[in-house]
């Protein structure tokens, strides 16, 4: 179980002979992810910015959703539409 719980549940990453390779299959999901199957949803900020988005979210999980609180200074450079939250709801 630990196993599952540290490389997760796609076939690739937890039958990956080392750690390494999951983590670099891993890697190598979430970057097609976010560069080409989230702009075929109109996600169209930007690879890195996407990439900010969803790590930012990844932090969220499990606690209580606190907009407010994204609209930090820490989010740099600042988007065009003034905060990524905003960017995010325009662009979906």
């Amino acid at each position: 179980m630990p196993r599952l719980w540290s490389r997760g549940g796609f076939p690739r990453s937890f039958l990956a002979d080392t750690d390494v390779d999951s983590v670099a299959w891993r890697k190598a999901f979430l970057r097609t992810f976010i560069e080409r199957d989230l702009p075929q949803y109109g996600a169209d900020l930007g690879a890195p910015a996407l990439h900010r988005f969803l790590a930012m979210l990844a932090h969220y999980h499990g606690q209580i959703l606190n907009v407010p609180s994204w609209r930090q200074p820490s989010m740099s450079p600042r988007p065009p539409c003034g905060d990524m939250w905003t960017c995010w709801r325009t662009c979906s």
